[in-house]
């Protein structure tokens, strides 16, 4: 007798029928006799639980079906897997407070069902990456009752065979309830299909806190579950097609710069690249503000010693940035010829070349002049409208140029993103840039173009046109979307669409034309032209 309920000599012998083997070492130690807390299944993929720690380790193999051994416990029965609450009196689901799956372990058919769910104390998922489902068709209660995790890492799961999902993310025992769990980060992979119901309605639980999830990383996308559901629907033809990380909706927010240079040995600081933030009730903060209230960077994969790109995280209050740092070998200082009397020479020669490649060459002067008015802001996109060299260097010399750029038609200008300024020896200022050019062999190389405003503009318009028309010139189109920030796609415009505009509005370093139906489109100098054409 357990509990005033007896044993059902059953279960050992229909628990091996179903592949897994018990033996008296597995259940010596147990508070519920009969059941087992370790064992093989089909493929010889081995399980443990530690009912004492709590800790469930699952090793690697292959499972082809759904495990259910239908062992009868008078009146209650272990449904699913062995670890699985149950309504019996073992309740092993309640016992289990952390996962770990060596892996790796393929979850093929019907195996994804109820795998990890039915657990409310489980609080962490450890090897989520090791896990191979691209051939389960079965997903229903997956993480079902798992009210107690605070963090799904999904970026890793392959639904493309799903057939079935029904309540896989609901995360507790309410039905049609998704409310009373702890979840407050949820990642989502671009092969997670969600929308196919066959049970209940409540498929996705809503986050800890809030009633609506939002992206961590565009403050702007904000969807209630069943919108999570459908944006991630097989069916969506708008699909998100890369790895998103989704928080309970908060004001906070974080602006950063997406690109920081700096040189070798120098050291990084984090407040470089800040731009702007908010707090969760959506109040301006300052750089020591957020770095107050938690704002953490993590320097891990940043090597300030050697040249190279590197990526630095910032996380603040559920939003979560990336900056590109570029670190560049130091310039050798060009040496500072003097006259008899000690005193620098101040004497310069311009000379340009005959080619239509603007190539400066001069001599050196110990002043800099500022940085005038009309210079690009650092961070910005800029093109060339007729032919330059990218240089190594702010001294302009033939044997040095890393990439040529002839002249082009508009669309097909090369772009630039300007990361800072230098100066020649004689004074004249050049852009220190990245090339952007996708698909292009100079594509991101990093070296200095000539700032002069002859061969060198903004790729976005800064003002709005006469006659308030703009045309466009891409050979795919346009989009035009319902927010600033490019998002909520609502139609495209093809090339040769004369589009009345209303205002210009600034969006970060670029600019979106607003259109007179209310719709935002890009101020791209490649894609539209004021005016009709």
């Amino acid at each position: 007798m357990i509990g005033g309920i007896s044993q059902s000599p059953l279960f050992n012998s229909d628990v091996k029928a179903q592949g897994l083997q018990v033996s008296d070492e597995n259940t010596a130690d147990n508070d519920f006799p009969g059941f087992p807390t370790s064992g093989v299944f089909e493929n010889n993929v081995k399980w443990n639980l530690n009912t004492s720690t709590g800790l469930l380790t699952i090793g690697g193999g292959t499972l082809t079906k759904f495990y259910d051994s239908e062992a009868k416990y008078d009146g209650g029965r272990l449904p699913n897997w062995p670890w699985s609450e149950f309504d019996g009196p073992g309740n092993y689901g309640e016992l289990v407070k952390q996962v770990v799956i060596t892996g790796p372990l393929n979850l093929e058919g019907s195996a994804p069902d109820t795998f990890l769910g039915n657990m409310p104390n489980l609080t962490q998922i450890v090897g989520m990456s090791n896990l191979e489902t691209s051939k389960g068709t079965n997903f229903n209660y997956m993480f079902h009752g798992d009210s107690s995790l605070k963090v799904l890492d999904l970026s890793n799961i392959d639904m493309s065979a799903e057939t079935e999902e029904a309540n896989m993310l609901t995360l507790n025992y309410g039905g049609s309830d998704i409310k009373n769990n702890k979840i407050s980060k949820l990642i989502l992979g671009p092969a997670i299909m969600l929308g196919v119901k066959k049970y209940y309605d409540a498929d996705l639980a809503s986050p800890d806190g809030s009633d609506k999830w939002q992206s961590a990383s565009d403050s702007t996308q904000v969807y209630t579950p069943q919108q999570l559901m459908a944006l991630y629907s097989k069916d969506n033809p708008n699909h998100p097609t890369k790895v998103e990380t989704w928080i309970p909706y908060t004001k906070a927010s974080l602006n950063l710069q997406k690109t920081v240079e700096i040189h070798t040995g120098e050291k990084f600081d984090p407040s470089m690249a800040f731009i702007s933030a908010t707090d969760a009730s959506g109040n301006k903060q300052s750089y020591q503000q957020v770095l107050a209230n938690g704002l953490t960077v993590n320097l891990n994969r940043l090597d300030t010693t050697k040249a190279g790109q590197y990526v630095v995280e910032y996380s603040y209050l559920g939003r979560i940035g990336t900056v590109n740092v570029i670190v560049t070998n130091k310039p050798t200082p060009a040496p500072t010829p003097v006259n008899n009397g000690g005193e620098a020479n101040n004497a310069s020669t311009n000379t340009n070349s005959n080619n239509s490649a603007w190539n400066s060459t001069s001599s050196i002067t110990t002043n800099q002049p500022a940085v005038p008015n009309y210079a690009a802001v650092q961070g910005s996109a800029v093109y060339a409208t007729k032919g330059i060299y990218m240089y190594k260097n702010a001294n302009f010399k033939k044997n040095q140029r890393i990439a040529k750029y002839p002249k082009a038609k508009r669309v097909n200008r090369p772009m630039f993103v300007v990361t800072g300024y230098a100066r020649s020896a004689s004074g004249t200022l050049r852009y220190k840039v990245r090339d952007v050019n996708h698909g292009k062999k100079s594509a991101n190389k990093v070296g200095y173009i000539t700032a002069s405003r002859k061969y060198v503009v903004n790729v976005y318009y800064k003002t709005m046109p006469k006659n308030k028309k703009i045309t466009v010139i891409s050979k795919k189109g346009v989009h035009a979307y319902k927010n600033a920030n490019l998002t909520g796609k609502a139609k495209t415009y093809k090339n040769g669409k004369h589009l009345r505009v209303k205002k210009i509005v600034k969006h970060n370093l670029t600019t979106r034309y607003q259109l007179s139906n209310g719709y935002y489109v890009t101020a791209n100098k490649k894609l539209v032209i004021q005016g009709n054409y």
